[in-house]
């Protein structure tokens, strides 16, 4: 039995912002001794990189002058604490948009969804399906991480503000879902709608089969890495 299964996780998550990327880890640390954490959550990558990436779309933030992520994981290691690398693939920086929108998220009437200069992605985008492995293996491959999370996978169809859109219709989803049950994207969330009904089966398949792309890479690596969503 592994340390995940046997320990009871005392854990605390740093949701960091942009201006983060220089944060100091030794008061971090001595913070998370009082409460006696033995598991730090800290994001690694996604819509921001915290350490020096050398993928050409994955948006590392000006303002960072050191590898937070090599820090953050090994003080924790040394103060015994294990260490989540949290990633959040639902979006992606607006200059990554500018250069690869095929890879997004689109309304019914063909818009992308902004928020604030972070651009929604879609799982059946390759900025999920194939470029997401390759963040998670630049990670995998660098740090000695003990677990990664991801935050808002699947379909996600409204912003941070609650603010609602509706299923994704980008032309991924819909050649996948006509390749899959040779239909066309269902116009509305009709739960009587036979045609609806097959999207929630095709939205359930799409992820499974995502989740278990990331697991394979993983065991690749490491076997004792924890997956969490």
């Amino acid at each position: 039995m592994n340390w995940w299964h046997k320990n009871n996780l005392r854990l605390i998550q740093n949701n960091l912002r942009e201006i983060d990327a220089n944060l100091d880890v030794d008061l971090l640390i001595r913070e998370l001794k009082t409460y006696d954490a033995n598991v730090l959550m800290m994001n690694a990558g996604g819509i921001i990189a915290f350490y020096p990436t050398q993928l050409e779309y994955h948006y590392r933030t000006p303002l960072q002058k050191k590898d937070l992520l090599r820090e953050a994981v090994d003080k924790a290691h040394q103060n015994g604490m294990k260490f989540i690398a949290r990633f959040d693939f639902s979006k992606a920086h607006e200059s990554i948009f500018q250069r690869r929108p095929e890879w997004f998220y689109r309304t019914k009437d063909g818009r992308e969804v902004n928020y604030h200069g972070i651009v929604h992605t879609c799982l059946n985008g390759d900025y999920q399906r194939e470029y997401s492995l390759k963040m998670i293996d630049e990670v995998l491959e660098g740090y000695d991480v003990d677990g990664i999370f991801f935050n808002m996978f699947g379909y996600i169809t409204f912003d941070y503000s609650g603010n609602e859109y509706g299923n994704c219709y980008c032309d991924n989803c819909k050649e996948r879902f006509r390749d899959m049950y040779g239909l066309e994207l269902p116009e509305s969330n009709d739960v009587n709608d036979p045609v609806y009904q097959k999207y929630k089966q095709f939205q359930d398949r799409t992820t499974r089969e995502m989740l278990e792309r990331i697991r394979k890479l993983v065991d690749s690596k490491r076997k004792k890495v924890a997956i969490s969503t």
